[in-house]
Formats: structure tokens, sequence, C-alpha cells
């Protein structure tokens, strides 16, 4: 059956800028309801205001890589909007440094947010998903979680583990009704690009 997106409520992390913000507005054009997340409240109420049907929309800034601020983002997320249809996992950062120069303070910075604080939320959000009879998480991995480059190792690891935990989250709960899909972009002139 064909998902009717304007009667989805979709949570879009990392939704302050870039694809998250394309992602945002492309759905609320849709009809669909649309949580926006990231750090920066001013930045996010910005892309509710550009999304359609602003006042539908809700914004819940938190930083993601805190256990205690996700999980008071997602008991908010419920009172305010009942249930959520799909989790889009996008936020996250990157890195340009070669293997020999990037200190493991930095990998584990970008495991902890590329990996573990999308895998943290997505935990949060399934048991609902499953007793609402279904829902989708979507995972955005990268191109470089597909192909290791140079300057991009820390960074093609974290996308490369969300890929393959995406895997076996779906293996695991394909007959729950949660589908999973996992997105490569390719290069893409954002803020995780500029910031890496």
């Amino acid at each position: 059956m064909k998902t009717k997106v304007k009667d989805l409520t979709i949570w879009i992390t990392g939704a302050s800028s870039g694809l998250g913000e394309a992602l945002a507005i492309a759905f609320a054009k849709r009809g669909a309801k649309i949580i926006l997340s990231g750090r920066d409240e001013a930045k996010l109420e910005a892309v509710k205001k550009r999304c359609k049907n602003s006042k539908k929309h809700s914004v819940i800034p938190f930083d993601i890589a805190d256990a205690k601020q996700a999980k008071d983002a997602y008991e908010t997320a419920k009172i305010q909007v009942g249930k959520i249809d799909w989790l889009i996992n996008n936020a996250g950062i990157s890195q340009r440094a070669l293997i020999m120069e990037t200190t493991e303070e930095v990998e584990r910075q970008i495991m902890e947010i590329d990996y573990f604080a999308q895998t943290r939320l997505t935990k949060l959000v399934l048991p609902d998903m499953i007793a609402q009879g279904g829902g989708k998480v979507v995972m955005v991995s990268s191109v470089a979680g597909l192909l290791g480059t140079q300057y991009r190792g820390a960074y093609g690891a974290a996308k490369a583990a969300i890929h393959m935990w995406a895997n076996s989250l779906r293996a695991e709960l394909y007959d729950q009704g949660i589908e999973v899909a996992t997105v490569f972009p390719g290069f893409i002139q954002t803020n995780i690009s500029i910031n890496a």
C-alpha cells in the first residue's frame, strides 16, 4: 500500500540546515506534520516558517549526543504530536583529516554523534512505533560509508557502522511493521561539509 505523506508525522533531526532543512520543507509541502530537531532553536524556527502550514509543525531543540536530552525530546514529541510515523536520523558531523592526524578524541566524537546518538534515539522511538503497528526509520549514511576515501576515515567508519546496524534492525523488525531505510548521499555543500 502506498503511504500518504499527508497523513504522516515525521521527526527529522539535523533539521536546522542542509539536507534536514530540505527534507522538512519538502515533506511539509506534501502535507506531513514535521517535528524539527537540532541544537539551534532560532534556526529551527526559521526553517519551520519556511515550511508550508508552518503552524502545524513542532520545533524540539536538543543536543542529540546527550542521552537525557534525547529522552526528554522524545517525551516532549509524544506529548506535542501523539505518534511518530517516521524518524529520519539526519543529524551528524564530519571531518577532514588524514587518519594518522586524527586524534582518538575526534574519532570518538564522530562515532558518538554519527552512530551512538542515532541508535539511541531510534531505540527510544521503536517501542511506540511497534505498538502502533508500524513506522519507518531512516538512517542518513553517506557514500563515504560504502567506499573509504582519504581524509574521511572516522566519518566513513561511523557511516558504515550505521549502515550495518540499520541492516540488522531491518532483519529483526520486518515482521513487526517497521521499515528501515538507509540513504547514501554523495557530496552536498552543506554546513556539515563546511564545519568538517
